[in-house]
């Protein structure tokens, strides 16, 4: 299954990262392949997942308005990205 995190308000909030969301990223790389990305694009999202020590868990990083549709997108906002969309 193809998953996405997004950056900003669903990884990190205001500076801070977000624990849960990135325990749940690092569970479901076990079975999953786990991409992040941002609508901020591709140098912004590698930048961040930098930041959050993520390279070894992740498959890889996208700009979040590509051309990749995930079966699983997480958002902090109302998104239809993905074929299943879930607010985080």
């Amino acid at each position: 299954m193809l998953i996405c995190f997004d950056v900003d308000g669903c990884l990190l909030k205001e500076g801070k990262s977000i624990e849960a969301n990135l325990c749940l990223l690092k569970i479901l790389t076990e079975k999953h392949k786990v991409f992040v990305w941002s609508g901020n694009g591709y140098e912004y999202a590698y930048h961040k997942v930098k930041i959050l020590k993520l390279e070894k868990f992740i498959h890889g990083v996208l700009n979040k308005y590509g051309n990749f549709q995930p079966d699983i997108a997480f958002d902090d906002q109302e998104i239809n990205l993905g074929k299943l969309n879930i607010k985080v």
